[in-house]
């Protein structure tokens, strides 16, 4: 593995923290998932029983351009960045959203704040 890719890891063990190592995680479809990891940061759970690390396709630090990352990978953080940069992005965004099983709070959030802005712009 490249120190300059970005990996994915599943964390499979119950009662997993939202943080662990430093790293944020998200619950996905009843595992705890962390996205654009740097790959020496990821090797460190690479032989440790429940999870698995998975080399994703690019390189970087996870500061890639937006439309290298598809939304439905992206953590609640990284949607709130992309909507304050390209508020007009919200359909999309929204869209994306509502086909999860469950829905994020701060995405759904982000997603209002970003409409009333564009909203506000127009006179």
């Amino acid at each position: 593995m490249s120190l300059d890719q970005v990996c994915k890891i599943i964390c499979s063990l119950p009662n997993a923290s939202e943080e662990i190592n430093g790293i944020a995680f998200e619950e996905d479809k009843g595992d705890m998932v962390a996205i654009n990891v740097p790959a020496d940061k990821a090797e460190r759970f690479a032989n440790i029983q429940g999870y698995e690390v998975i080399p994703q396709q690019g390189k970087g630090t996870g500061n890639e351009d937006p439309e290298d990352v598809k939304l439905e990978d992206m953590k609640v953080g990284e949607i709130v960045e992309l909507l304050k940069v390209e508020p007009e992005s919200w359909p999309t965004v929204l869209s994306t959203e509502e086909v999860r099983d469950k829905q994020r709070e701060g995405v759904l959030n982000a997603v209002a704040t970003a409409k009333a802005s564009l909203e506000g712009t127009k006179e």
